[in-house]
């Protein structure tokens, strides 16, 4: 892992209170810039993720949602990131 890379942002999150669903089976971690759609950039399987090659020059916002079999929770809250 190269620690001077300057296109990559790490996440950690918390997993969300257990619901109805059971426990959670992946999260799904999406970024859209200012006015775009949210667009999935990463599946992760624990509360964390490291995104390489990501955007640089611009305000980008993050966010994780849960899955499971009863399917998504709400999304997390937004992270706002310029690299």
């Amino acid at each position: 892992r190269d620690v001077h890379r300057l296109d990559v942002v790490n996440l950690a999150w918390r997993p969300p209170q257990r619901g109805t669903g059971g426990r959670v089976a992946f999260y799904e971690v999406e970024r859209r810039d200012e006015d775009g759609e949210w667009l999935i950039v990463a599946t992760a399987f624990e509360t964390e993720t490291e995104l390489l090659e990501q955007p640089r020059g611009q305000m980008l916002k993050y966010r994780v949602i849960a899955k499971n079999k009863a399917g998504a929770s709400r999304p997390s809250n937004e992270v706002a990131i310029a690299l």
